[in-house]
């Protein structure tokens, strides 16, 4: 049985990649379809594309995202700036606390109607029934 190798596989109309395979080397027309191109090795899918012209892959920059990205030159990949990933960060950590808070005023909204209204009644009662469950 022959070594398999990985290849990656790309559009030799557009240059992008499409994917990698592994298998022997006399494997590999049966793993590409007539209009894509296999190239030994496991290039970056993110950072590597084919020249169109030589049809070899080349380094690749895809477009940036949106203006809150920044290059990496060091990764070849596009991130979210410094302090955009901070203002996400703070965003989400704001919305966990929220929600936490959110959920006790429930609870107690809950026990301070149910008085007056029988439906939350009822669900207190179970949840205390509940509790007992808990508490067993």
């Amino acid at each position: 049985m022959k070594e398999a190798k990985t290849y990656t596989l790309f559009d030799p109309k557009t240059g992008l990649p499409l994917g990698r395979f592994k298998c022997a080397e006399d494997q590999v027309a049966g793993n590409v379809r007539n209009n894509q191109v296999a190239h030994e090795g496991a290039f970056d899918l993110y950072a590597t594309c084919l020249d169109v012209a030589t049809q070899l892959p080349v380094d690749y920059q895809p477009p940036r995202p949106d203006v809150d990205h920044e290059w990496n030159a060091d990764r070849r990949r596009w991130q979210k700036k410094a302090d955009i990933a901070d203002r996400d960060q703070r965003r989400a950590e704001a919305q966990t606390r929220i929600d936490a808070l959110e959920l006790k005023q429930a609870r107690r909204v809950r026990e301070l109607l149910a008085a007056s209204d029988p439906r939350l009644q009822a669900i207190d009662d179970e949840i205390v029934s509940l509790r007992r469950d808990l508490n067993e």
